[in-house]
């Protein structure tokens, strides 16, 4: 069984797996003067199409979506990249310190993100100007995993040092709880 192709309104036959035709080639048919088939050449495509095409820039690691889904936050080693969900195009980055992300959270409202690094700092960002509000550490290790809170009153993150800290929103650096 062979691999077929349609090209305006004719089929044709190419050769069977596991040779599949390139995608930049189209076949054609080739007939002689009285339209007795001779064989199939290979006619290169000239005329490409534009379309859109996604950029490779995740290859896994924290990520958070924005409440109304029109965009996403994602890690890339120690770079934060903000993604339009629309046209999965790149909005923003925001360079964070020299050690890789390893945590991403969204406020409610989606005007903060909260991200924290293998240096064990934790970051607020205002997403709208890309400027970090607020600056500390708290845990003994890495912050494996954070999530706010819907009021954005409160943050809760957890480390590699066993310990859950929940974070109250006003001046952000006192804990307010801490679960072991």
């Amino acid at each position: 069984m062979g691999y077929y192709w349609k090209r305006p309104s004719q089929k044709f036959c190419c050769s069977t797996p596991p040779h599949p035709t390139p995608p930049h080639l189209y076949l054609r048919e080739v007939r002689d003067s009285q339209s007795k088939a001779r064989g199939i050449s290979y006619e290169k495509k000239n005329n490409y199409r534009c379309a859109q095409s996604l950029q490779q820039f995740y290859t896994g690691g924290p990520y958070a979506v924005s409440s109304d889904g029109s965009f996403l936050v994602c890690a890339c080693d120690d770079t934060i990249k903000i993604v339009d969900s629309a046209n999965a195009s790149i909005k923003s980055t925001i360079d964070g310190d020299s050690e890789p992300v390893t945590s991403l959270s969204l406020s409610q409202d989606n005007k903060f993100l909260f991200s924290a690094s293998h240096s064990r700092q934790i970051r607020i960002w205002d997403v709208s100007s890309l400027k970090c509000l607020r600056s500390w550490k708290g845990h003994e290790g890495p912050v494996m995993g954070m999530s706010c809170h819907a009021s954005g009153g409160l943050l809760a993150t957890a480390g590699a040092d066993r310990k859950v800290l929940v974070w109250c929103g006003v001046g952000w650096g006192g804990v307010e709880h801490l679960y072991k």
